[in-house]
């Protein structure tokens, strides 16, 4: 009804994920069942179920909520709205305001610094991560709204929105959002500049003034006392790029050794260090802080028969994502800039999962990445290969008639 594609169709468009996605099914499974018969317990095997499924089922059923289709658009643009107004619960927790709605869930974060112990503000989040995490989706989502919008005015309120966004997210400490969003950033403009040289003039407008703005908002809110405890939050983010080489190998590389030593190559079962395991008193005979890491998490649960399925799938999707990509450049700029956007969203979250798989184990984030890449799949499914489609065009395109005569 809605001339969007079917399931079976998205399937039969990328041939090549086929194979992967079957095998990595079949792995999850088969672990599911591995964490029913060792711990007999059907809510474990379900948090299992959810962390791996749940993105490749948001991936199948996102077709039919696509960035060129009304449902589609307006699920994004309530997204965006109700994220920026929660934001706004963050800044009112950073002010003093006070209310057990702000309270974080369990035990909560702490985070040390040399100006003492660091809040971490998540507001109605509820939790600094998935605060942070939100609050860096919506941004880069207005941001690639912005850079395929064609009024000038709605540009400057859609960065206005993505500043306010990213000034919230520093505010829940934690590091990790300025790495995403510098990630999405750079793999955006890489994107764009690639694909579609003729954005390039919005793109680099938008980032000169969309730093320029964040500068601002920052130092003037300092100087008038605004914001004024904010520096630790500042130096907090400014320590990230510093960190990041180590966490890589620390946590990413170092903790698949770890996990590979504790669980083997057949695993543990999906769900046994997954978020929301802890509060089940199950028996456990290896460590789980080698599940800080996405690639430790996967082969503790999976085993590294399970690891290699799923490098084999990512591998193959960041394949397909470059043909979508490549596809969609004749698109509009409104559709394009918006595909690319997820696209370099989709790719920024890899090294984050290597290093901080937590955040990774909420549903709705899952979901979201999940629709997020049906867009970019679907999309460049709808738009015509118009470079491929020319020679096609030019053999069957009959010929002109002479002036004065017409064809027969």
């Amino acid at each position: 009804r809605h001339g969007l594609p079917s399931p079976q169709r998205l399937l039969a468009a990328y041939p090549s994920l086929a194979r992967p996605f079957v095998f990595f099914v079949v792995v999850v499974a088969a672990h599911v069942l591995l964490t029913l018969l060792r711990y007999q317990t059907p809510a474990l095997a379900g948090i299992g179920t959810v962390a791996y499924l749940a993105a490749p089922l948001a991936l199948l059923l996102g077709i039919n909520f696509q960035l060129y289709d009304r449902r589609g658009a307006l699920l994004f643009a309530v997204y965006c709205g109700l994220v920026s107004a929660f934001a706004l619960s963050i800044y009112a927790s950073y002010l003093g305001v006070e209310s057990p709605l702000f309270d974080q869930v369990g035990v909560g974060i702490k985070t040390y610094t040399e100006y003492g112990v660091l809040a971490l503000h998540s507001g109605l989040f509820r939790s600094p991560d998935i605060a942070a995490w939100h609050a860096a989706a919506a941004a880069a989502l207005l941001f690639a709204f912005a850079v395929g919008a064609s009024s000038p005015w709605r540009r400057l309120l859609l960065l206005v929105a993505v500043v306010m966004l990213i000034v919230a997210g520093m505010l829940t400490g934690r590091r990790k959002m300025l790495g995403l969003m510098v990630l999405y950033a750079s793999i955006f403009g890489f994107l764009v500049l690639h694909f579609r040289m003729r954005a390039r003039g919005a793109l680099t407008s938008l980032v000169l003034f969309g730093g320029v703005a964040l500068t601002l908002a920052v130092e003037v809110a300092s100087s008038v006392g605004l914001v004024a405890g904010i520096d630790p939050y500042v130096e907090r983010f400014a320590t990230v790029f510093g960190d990041a080489y180590r966490r890589l190998v620390d946590v990413g590389w170092n903790s698949v050794v770890s996990a590979w030593g504790q669980s083997g190559v057949l695993g543990q079962g999906a769900g046994v260090v997954s978020q929301g395991s802890q509060h089940f008193d199950v028996h456990r005979d290896f460590s789980s802080g080698s599940a800080e890491g996405g690639l430790g998490k996967v082969v503790i649960e999976l085993g590294v028969i399970g690891l290699a399925v799923v490098m084999w799938l990512l591998v193959t999707l960041l394949g397909v994502f470059w043909d979508a990509l490549r596809r969609v450049s004749d698109a509009p700029a409104r559709y394009s800039a918006l595909v690319y956007g997820c696209a370099a969203f989709l790719i920024a979250n890899l090294p984050v999962f290597f290093v901080a798989a937590q955040v990774f184990g909420d549903p709705f984030v899952l979901v979201m990445l999940g629709i997020m890449a049906s867009n970019v799949l679907v999309v460049s499914m709808m738009v015509p290969a118009a470079r491929s489609m020319r020679p096609v065009l030019r053999r069957v395109a009959p010929p002109r008639p002479p002036l004065g005569r017409a064809i027969p």
